[in-house]
């Protein structure tokens, strides 16, 4: 069932969009918390 599911989302792209959006959130989550302190005093 999981390789069923691996191959529909390489045939349809959406493993590049969920990959994609995975790495953008471990990027930005560990960038806000740094500079949010900063971002909030003004």
């Amino acid at each position: 069932m999981l390789r069923k599911e691996l191959l529909e989302l390489l045939k349809t792209g959406r493993l590049l969009i969920v990959t994609g959006s995975m790495v953008s959130f471990g990027i930005l989550g560990p960038a806000a918390a740094r500079y949010l302190p900063q971002l909030m005093e003004g």
